[in-house]
């Protein structure tokens, strides 16, 4: 399918906003943590085009760009973050015209997961959680997801080991996600919600003057 110049401009745009920080990040946590953040979003945005071939080259290219990394397992990452970015595909492609919404509401909602764990580090009297609650938080966030399945210790890294208190975590309260359990098991979620959109698309009945773009008709 033809693509139009919008179609292009998103596809282009979202694999650009996910790979130039990581080729120029000098943490490979913190790129891993940005790519975990927007793969959503931008999956949003992809999937409210008529890209359907040409979206799997938006995480390939985040792939390549975090090759630099040097990272000794980085597949499993790249699997991680491929399932969250179809996953977000499957929301922009089951309902196109809210891409924008959704991408902006998921962003948010990224954010928000991996904030809470510390409360972005604000509390000044300590982590703000108990070890249990901290310990199920810090694993519900999609950065903590990405960055232990490279092999990365994240819980003693400095952005959360203060601010969550990871110290308090032994391995009765919470051990690190695996990353050949985890990038397979979110690739397998995120390629079903993905398919799921599609389908429920197609079973919507097309009303006249209506669009696949992701802008509303005036």
């Amino acid at each position: 399918m033809r693509l139009s110049v919008l179609d292009t401009v998103i596809l282009l745009g979202a694999a650009a906003v996910g790979a130039l920080p990581v080729l120029f990040a000098g943490d490979p946590a913190l790129a891993l943590a940005w790519l975990a953040l927007w793969a959503v979003p931008a999956g949003a945005l992809v999937g409210s085009t008529a890209a359907a071939f040409g979206a799997a080259l938006v995480p390939i290219a985040w792939a390549l760009a975090a090759a630099r990394l040097a990272l000794p397992a980085m597949v499993w990452p790249a699997l991680v973050i491929a399932g969250l970015f179809a996953a977000g595909y499957g929301v922009g492609a089951w309902r196109p015209r809210w891409a924008w919404r959704s991408a902006g509401a998921l962003l948010v909602l990224g954010a928000t997961l991996a904030w809470l764990p510390g409360l972005g580090g604000l509390s000044g009297a300590g982590p703000p959680w108990s070890p249990r609650t901290a310990a199920r938080l810090l694993g519900l966030a999609p950065t903590t997801i990405a960055i232990e399945s490279a092999g990365i210790d994240w819980m003693h890294h400095p952005a959360v080991y203060a601010p969550v208190g990871t110290d308090r975590m032994g391995p009765d309260v919470r051990t690190a996600w695996r990353g050949f359990l985890a990038g397979p098991t979110l690739l397998l979620v995120g390629c079903v919600l993905a398919a799921a959109g599609r389908r429920a698309a197609r079973s919507q009945p097309c009303r006249p003057g209506n669009s696949s773009a992701p802008f509303p008709n005036n």
